[in-house]
């Protein structure tokens, strides 16, 4: 895991997740900003909280067969 910052100093990571562009996954970040803004962004219903039941990627991703290329 990086921090990227863009340009002007933001944190890319926060970006998306203010924009419900990105998950938080449990236990993983120990950045309380980023767990409320991903609550700001569910309840404002933006980006992919806007779907009435969105999947996290870590579960999606557990119910898709192993690549083999």
């Amino acid at each position: 895991m990086a921090d990227i910052l863009l340009p002007d100093g933001r944190q890319i990571a926060h970006e998306l997740v203010k924009e419900g562009l990105a998950w938080v996954q449990p236990g993983e970040s120990g950045d309380q900003s980023l767990k409320d803004m991903e609550e700001l962004a569910r309840a404002a219903r933006k980006g992919m909280w806007a779907e009435s039941n969105p999947v996290p990627p870590w579960k999606w991703k557990s119910t898709k067969p192993a690549s083999h290329n």
